[in-house]
């Protein structure tokens, strides 16, 4: 079984997880295995990108390899992950074109995936922490929501921190949580010290060597939210210093490109 302290149980590759890989090839499961390592290497091909296409692909194939084995932790992980990722990238989009309810029903289909994952998995660190911004996202759409959801939001992002102190995912989007659910310069103070932890933990999870199912996302963009928290707090060398990391990390990063333009409109504007 896949174990939500990845990141405190070994640091290249958790031993539990190895278990379970190894175990579903001795079963007889190698094909099902190759059809959910294929599906998040194309969920990992839309995620450098930002491709909705990829990202939707890759959820219905991880959705019809779930069927086939529906009590495998892995490819229920993936498939939140998928899910969740396709809801920002939707959300982004509607946003962009003025019309911030119009997420395709990712909403419902991102928080059952992860409410699949904590059934198999209670104590997953990545996962509380996302159903956590999946809750911020239903308040910030219906404000009206945050009587029930409100406490869901608390109850889940302090979870993710007691399963996964030291897992860089957890602590990012934690960080995230913070940035995006608390206006302004309060917001960012709050999250940015969260955000350099998770950056510390990024650069020590890729000094190891990694199995192709591990986790692997989300540095780049916690880099560029680093950049969007010194860029709220005032500083602008460090906001955009930090962007230009995102893209160290991934070239392709649209989220630091998209925030080194609001920097230099925000220059011209002052000058």
């Amino acid at each position: 079984m896949r174990t939500s302290n990845r990141i405190e149980v070994n640091a290249v590759f958790p031993v539990a997880f190895v278990g379970f890989l190894l175990s579903a090839v001795l079963g007889g499961e190698a094909a099902g295995a190759d059809d959910v390592r294929a599906a998040v290497e194309q969920f990992r091909a839309g995620y450098t990108v930002w491709d909705g296409t990829a990202l939707s692909d890759a959820a219905d194939a991880l959705g019809a390899a779930c069927r086939k084995s529906p009590d495998d932790p892995v490819c229920h992980y993936w498939l939140a992950v998928t899910c969740f990722h396709l809801l920002l990238y939707r959300m982004e989009k509607a946003e962009d074109a003025g019309d911030g309810e119009d997420y395709g029903g990712m909403t419902g289909r991102a928080r059952a995936a992860l409410e699949r994952v904590l059934r198999l998995e209670p104590a997953d660190s990545e996962t509380h922490a996302m159903l956590g911004i999946v809750a911020g996202i239903e308040i910030r759409r219906a404000p009206v929501k945050a009587l029930w959801l409100g406490p869901a939001v608390v109850r889940h992002r302090a979870k993710a921190n007691r399963y996964g102190p030291r897992n860089p995912r957890t602590q990012y989007l934690i960080g995230v949580g913070h940035l995006r659910g608390e206006d302004g310069r309060e917001g960012a103070s709050t999250a940015l010290p969260i955000l350099l932890k998770a950056e510390a933990l990024f650069a020590r999870e890729s000094e190891g060597k990694r199995d192709a199912l591990a986790p692997a996302w989300g540095h780049d963009h916690c880099l560029a939210f680093i950049g969007q928290a010194y860029q709220r707090m005032g500083y602008r060398e460090e906001a955009e210093a930090y962007c230009r990391k995102a893209l160290a990390v991934n070239p392709a990063c649209g989220l630091a490109r998209r925030f080194l333009e609001q920097l230099d409109e925000a220059g011209g504007a002052h000058e």
